[in-house]
């Protein structure tokens, strides 16, 4: 298994794109093009990144910039084989805000949605970025639809440790999708996911301000199904 390092250099390269803001129902409010580059120092681990946004078109100057270098990764964030990854908040805790952020990686393609919730659990800010490496034969595809999911996929899925040096496993899974009612939301599926949460216990502080324990799974169904119910009509 490769280490975090190399897979977060999957992601090397300058990455043409847009930051889409989306209401809480998925539809686009606004978007701005964006350039965001990630090159590696020879011979060194090190990682140089800008990201530069052009809120006013691409043929006139930033209106925001941000540069950074990574020498190390943090556990706050967790890579993959094919450069896909999942970073966010390490704790989550009432009253508190709650960030994640997803990035899926297909060859010169990149799509990731930023996720934040307000410290009530209401969702507050979502934002999809679509991005291609500069100088590919990456093309945007066409808009997805439901009808797109329906069938039987075969992927894998993989554990890794937040410990290191990096460990890890992995195991194939299979995820049959069939047709549902309009606007039922797929509780099963993630139902499913989240019992398997409950070997581990979640510390949260009681109204009297002893620490009291309870399962991972339930405590973020209730999370998930308040912020369904602020979301949704």
């Amino acid at each position: 298994m490769a280490s975090q390092w190399e897979n977060f250099l999957q992601n090397l390269g300058e990455w043409h794109g847009s930051f889409a803001s989306l209401d809480a129902s998925g539809t686009i409010v606004d978007s701005t093009p964006s350039i965001l580059s990630l090159e590696q120092e020879d011979g060194q681990p090190l990682v140089h990144f800008q990201l530069r946004r052009f809120g006013n078109g691409l043929d006139s100057a930033p209106t925001r910039e941000i540069s950074q270098e990574y020498r190390s990764l943090g556990k706050q964030v967790v890579f993959f084989a094919s450069g896909s990854f999942c970073k966010g908040s390490l704790q989550v805790a009432p009253g508190t805000v709650f960030g994640a952020e997803f990035g899926f990686v297909a060859g010169d393609r990149r799509h990731r949605l930023v996720q934040l919730y307000s410290p009530e659990g209401a969702v507050e800010s979502l934002v999809m970025i679509r991005e291609f490496r500069a100088g590919s034969n990456a093309i945007e595809r066409p808009p997805l639809e439901a009808d797109h999911l329906l069938g039987h996929w075969t992927g894998q899925a993989a554990t890794i440790s937040a410990k290191r040096p990096e460990r890890g496993s992995s195991w194939l899974v299979a995820l049959p999708l069939k047709a549902r009612a309009a606007h039922t939301p797929p509780r099963s599926l993630w139902r499913l996911d989240l019992r398997q949460l409950d070997r581990r216990c979640l510390g949260r502080a009681g109204l009297n301000g002893r620490r009291t324990r309870q399962p991972v799974g339930a405590w973020l169904q209730a999370r998930l199904g308040a912020a369904r119910s602020r979301s949704l009509p």
